[in-house]
């Protein structure tokens, strides 16, 4: 049996399952009671139900802020860290937001605030869920004490085109993404067949002809995702159907990002 305090140096956040599981008290009633006595002590904080924080030694626990990532890998069995959270992650992120993004596939998972981040729960795109493939692409990152899973720059960059809305937008993608100085063009390719979405396809297809020379994209990779594209011409945002046909990725595009209006002229 395990103490309250070894168990705490190895586990900055924590869910009760995994108080329990740690062995480190007598029965359910038993760990309920030590959680409570190290509440009351400020020795833990509450994030929410059955989701605590340890509270270094030293510090007041109404001045102890608990960082975001790693209460985002707690509060799903399975989290991932994606979309902009993973652009934030990977030290990409144009912005800095108060948002964290975790993909799950428990489906009762609610999203939270917790000392003004808001923590949002996503599920996985149908076609991973479908393939038992919610991992693809993903990496651990051994993070301040824990192994936190992101998903992994390629598997960003094209989540973030497939769901732009997740990632702050086309503006706030194309500038983070100007950070990446290296892709697995294999890796894209292959997440974009699990994928299986041909509109995903051309919208990242289109990126990375625009980012040919400056990420070293061969045409033959070009090639392979050009042949995936729609069968007829779609829209490069749902919301807004405007634009110019990019008759290669029989993709719509409109005039600000074929223009790229956000960045100043020289």
């Amino acid at each position: 049996m395990y103490s309250s305090s070894w168990f705490f140096a190895r586990n900055p956040v924590f869910t009760a399952a995994d108080f329990a599981a740690a062995g480190t008290e007598r029965g359910k009633r038993g760990n309920e009671s030590l959680l409570a006595h190290h509440l009351a002590a400020g020795r833990l904080i509450r994030v929410r139900r059955s989701l605590y924080a340890v509270v270094p030694e030293g510090i007041e626990p109404d001045k102890f802020i608990v960082d975001p990532y790693q209460v985002a890998h707690k509060a799903a069995p399975d989290a991932i860290i994606g979309y902009h959270s993973a652009l934030s992650f990977l030290g990409l992120a144009y912005t800095v937001t108060q948002k964290i993004t975790f993909l799950t596939t428990h489906e009762d998972s609610k999203p939270f605030s917790f000392q003004g981040v808001s923590y949002c729960p996503v599920q996985h795109p149908r076609k991973l869920l479908k393939r038992g493939q919610e991992a693809a692409a993903t990496d651990m990152h051994d993070y301040r004490g824990q192994y936190v899973a992101v998903t992994a720059v390629e598997r960003t960059l094209v989540d973030c085109f497939d769901r732009i809305d997740l990632a702050g937008g086309i503006e706030e993608v194309w500038r983070s993404l100007a950070g990446i100085s290296y892709l697995k063009m294999d890796e894209i390719i292959k997440y974009l067949i699990l994928l299986d979405n041909a509109t995903t396809t051309a919208k990242v297809g289109f990126y990375l002809e625009q980012q040919q020379d400056r990420l070293m994209v061969s045409e033959q990779k070009l090639e392979q995702l050009a042949e995936r594209k729609p069968k007829s011409p779609r829209y490069m945002f749902r919301t807004k159907r405007e634009g110019k046909l990019v008759l290669r990725w029989n993709l719509i595009v409109p005039e600000s990002v074929l223009t790229r209006s956000w960045e100043e002229p020289m």
